[in-house]
């Protein structure tokens, strides 16, 4: 089924997990940047409500019927390796992914992933494929810039909701998706972030000096979010004057786990410190 992003289902109350990844010429390049630096895709999304509204109290997001050693299905790595992703072929991302996706696999999953893959070279769908092989019980949205592409894909696979935004600038969409769409991650959920590599390529805006000050990347904005996370018991002590926090979503976030050109971002359950 494709729809435009403005037509996403109003019973999708909340997002378990959010896959934003970066990958050359399709994902994140994927919906418009208003002037006011909203998404317009989004902004006009009114499906989604904030996950933290309406003081509703969700189970934590890492209760599952998963038993670690004795779960004999396969893992991650196993089903991305066969269906050809650049998730475990050009990259290790599998490391993340098998560390944090077990937790969820059990439940009823919804998710929302940036870009179906129509750049690459092995064509489009290929974590989609790994993605109802992994999760029983999955509701899947994805966003996609390439019209022709995505109708085309979304044809024979009517179970995936797909729909289309416009292309932006790539390196100021990470940033401008995760302020945006964070509101919509469940207590408990993960924001899962690839391709961060990209912060320092000049085809996507990067830095590859790493130290042009004038060049706004996502890595840059991501180390400001840990300022916020790691200064934040000493505003609050005020033993000493320290400046407010930056970012207000900051204090949501329970931890930041990263390798090599990936983050995963964990939120805080409802009432956690």
């Amino acid at each position: 089924m494709q729809t435009p992003i403005s037509n996403v289902s109003a019973n999708r109350r909340y997002l378990s997990i959010f896959f934003a990844g970066a990958t050359l010429l399709l994902l994140l390049a994927t919906v418009h940047v208003s002037r006011e630096g909203v998404p317009e895709s989004i902004k006009q999304t009114t499906g989604w409500n904030n996950a933290g509204s309406n003081g509703h109290t969700y189970r934590p997001g890492h209760v599952s019927t998963y038993d670690g050693k004795h779960d004999k299905r396969p893992t991650f790595a196993d089903l991305a390796k066969d269906s050809g992703t650049d998730k475990v072929t050009d990259h290790n991302y599998a490391v993340l992914y098998d560390k944090y996706l077990p937790a969820f696999r059990d439940s009823h999953v919804k998710m929302l992933e940036i870009g179906l893959g129509c750049g690459m070279s092995y064509g489009p769908g290929a974590s989609f494929s790994t993605w109802i092989q992994y999760f029983p019980q999955l509701e899947i949205n994805i966003i996609e810039y390439n019209q022709a592409c995505g109708k085309a894909w979304a044809a024979e696979h009517p179970q995936a909701a797909v729909h289309f935004g416009d292309q932006a600038n790539p390196m100021r969409q990470q940033e401008v998706s995760l302020h945006e769409l964070w509101q919509y991650v469940r207590p408990g959920g993960i924001y899962i972030i690839e391709d961060l590599h990209t912060s320092y390529l000049t085809s996507w805006q990067g830095d590859p000096s790493r130290t042009d000050a004038t060049k706004r990347t996502f890595m840059r904005f991501l180390y400001e979010i840990l300022d916020d996370m790691m200064s934040l018991p000493a505003y609050e002590a005020h033993v000493e004057p320290v400046g407010a926090t930056k970012y207000p979503f900051s204090h949501e976030i329970a931890s930041i786990d990263c390798m090599e050109a990936m983050c995963v971002l964990v939120k805080k359950e409802i009432g956690a410190r």
